[in-house]
This record gives C-alpha cells, structure tokens and sequence, in this order.
C-alpha cells in the first residue's frame, strides 16, 4: 500500500523546479554514497596494514580522508541551503490555482500547500539519511585518527 505522502504519489503534482532539485538531490546522494563507501574501503584498508608500515604516510592518508569526507560535508550543506532557497521560491505559487471545478478555492490552495509540505518532508528524510551516512564515516576516520595517536604515544 503507498502512502499518499509519498514522492511517487506527488510526483505528478510537483512543480518543474522542485522535480529539477530532486533530480540534483539524487546525483549528489549517489556521489555521497559512492564516496562514503570508497573512504571506508580506503580506511580499512589503512587499518589492515602490518604495523611496519610509515606512521607518517598512515597520517597523510587519514588527513586526505579527512579532506574527502569534509567535502562531502559542504556539498551536504550547500544542498541543503539550494533546498530552502528553492523550496521558498516556489511556496508562493501555491497560491496560483488552475481548477474550472466547483471545489473551493482556499481548498486547491491548501491542497498545493500540502503537496510542497509532503515533498519537504520527502527531502528532510534523504538529508537526514545522507548526514548520518556522512556522520557514521566522519566518526570512523575519527576513532582510526585517535588509535594511531595513542598507538604512536605508547
């Protein structure tokens, strides 16, 4: 059963900026998580090296990991700022209504308000997905960042 709140249940509805947002929010959700999965692979493979192995050149690959993941971070952040500009660009042509039937008119306004809402709410929910993924990663190269520290000290 779909649920009327749906992205594929509004889709239809949806006004030709917000579905350009979105097709540029799923780009940079697959390059978030193609990057993510490609800094995991590269850190365990930093931790599946013998402990033989130059301290210093462990650091220069953790401080570009650090650089990798900081990016993913502004093009979160940028992407979400895109979002509310967009989204607050278009919320008042809700207002604009092309209905000939006898159906109130605050009504279709209300209608095309809630259609706007339930995309935001579709929108917060890849965001918050792609910032724990961003977070869980980040936290990641952290804790290897601190073992080879305290490794380093002992």
């Amino acid at each position: 059963m779909s649920s009327p709140h749906a992205l594929w249940s509004i889709w239809r509805e949806l006004p030709l900026l917000l579905k350009l947002f979105f097709f540029t929010l799923s780009l940079m959700s697959v390059y978030t998580l193609l990057s993510a999965s490609g800094i995991m692979m590269r850190l365990r493979s930093l931790t599946n090296q013998p402990q033989v192995t130059d301290l210093s050149s462990r650091h220069r690959s953790l401080a570009a990991l650090r650089i990798r993941i900081a990016n993913i971070r502004q093009l979160l952040g940028a992407s979400f700022y895109l979002f509310g500009f967009i989204f607050f660009l278009t919320l008042p042509w809700a207002t604009f209504t092309f209905d000939n039937s006898r159906t109130p008119l605050l009504t279709l306004i209300l209608r095309n308000f809630l259609l706007r809402f339930d995309f935001a709410a579709n929108v917060f929910s890849v965001f918050v997905v792609l910032h724990c993924v961003q977070w869980f990663v980040s936290s990641k190269i952290d804790a290897y960042t601190m073992h080879l520290n305290t490794q380093n000290i002992g």
